[in-house]
């Protein structure tokens, strides 16, 4: 069950090229802007119901805790940006390399900021992931500002994430992100719409009810992981992430037909044979620890399936 949910939750973020390019003609500002208002007004209503409206004052109260869940808004809203732009300029194969690189500058930014050692295997990972870069921009003769960008504001916001002072639910810590994006967002519709550029009004239904569900992609699956990431391994989760990733560099080819060139295509098979080479780096260290962890006489549920909402195996994702 557990498992199936998670595959939800990724397959409904793999799919969001579909849905962005249904809306093309609102553009990528009316389009961050939108996810912004309607995922910050349906976090409302979840927190509200749950009582936990307190909760995210709290963190907008607590001076440092504001200061993180500032810098991580930013993070996902430049995100958030870079995946919409990169999806309406007919960049979502590029959409779903960066999404692959995520763990790989994970484990560069772990190596960098927190000193962590790394392991042969994720050496050599990094290393694929740095050649896949490389060549995927001489392809292009410029910086591929998608694949880096992606992964990188993702792999930083983790790394912010996990300095968060407050042990709050990922969803108030998330809502009080939106509330700081939200003046934004509702900025930003107001100026499209008093220059004539808004669409949500001027379209027709169809067209606001799927801007409206760009605040319910945005949250439900982030609820359906929430659930689950206690219930399942985190060797399991670490597979299941690169789901929403593939789909998108399926999309692209098949959907979308952006052309493959020999660089694009070797740059991704680069980045393939990092992921799985880290991937199994990261498999062998789980199964050591789990093999030790038999050994203990506790009858408490494993650590790693303890996580506070800090954790990285519950960051928002797409």
């Amino acid at each position: 069950m557990w498992t199936r949910a998670v595959m939800a939750c990724y397959v409904i973020w793999g799919l969001l090229p579909l849905l962005y390019a249904m809306l093309a003609p609102a553009g990528a500002a009316e389009l961050v802007a939108s996810r912004i208002v309607w995922g910050f007004g349906l976090c409302m209503a979840i927190v509200a119901i749950h009582g936990q409206t307190r909760a995210v004052l709290d963190i907008l109260r607590n001076p440092r805790a504001l200061v993180i869940t500032a810098a991580s808004a930013a993070l996902l809203g430049l995100n958030w940006g870079t995946h919409i732009v990169a999806i309406l300029t007919g960049q979502v194969v590029d959409a779903g390399i960066g999404y692959l690189l995520t763990p790989l500058l994970s484990v560069i930014l772990g190596a960098i900021v927190l000193r962590q050692r790394l392991s042969v295997q994720q050496w050599l990972g990094v290393a694929l992931a740095g050649a896949a870069l490389l060549v995927i921009g001489a392809g292009y003769g410029s910086v591929p500002w998608v694949v880096l960008l992606l992964p990188l504001s993702w792999a930083i916001y983790g790394l912010v994430k996990q300095k968060f002072p407050i042990e709050a639910p990922v969803l108030v810590s998330f809502t009080a992100e939106l509330s700081l994006l939200a003046p934004i967002g509702f900025g930003l519709l107001a100026w499209l719409g008093l220059t004539g550029q808004a669409t949500t009004w001027t379209t027709g239904s169809p067209h606001l009810l799927l801007l409206a569900s760009t605040g319910f992609v945005t949250v439900v699956p982030l609820l359906l992981l929430n659930a689950s990431v206690r219930q399942l391994r985190l060797a399991t989760l670490g597979m299941l992430q690169y789901i929403s990733a593939v789909f998108q560099v399926i999309l692209g080819v098949v959907h979308f037909a952006e052309p493959m060139s020999l660089t694009r295509s070797v740059g991704l098979g680069l980045v393939a044979a990092g992921v799985v080479v880290s991937a199994t780096a990261r498999t062998g260290s789980q199964v050591r620890r789990a093999a030790g962890a038999v050994t203990q006489r506790s009858a408490d549920p494993p650590a790693e399936l303890m996580m506070p909402a800090n954790s990285s195996a519950t960051r928002v994702a797409f």
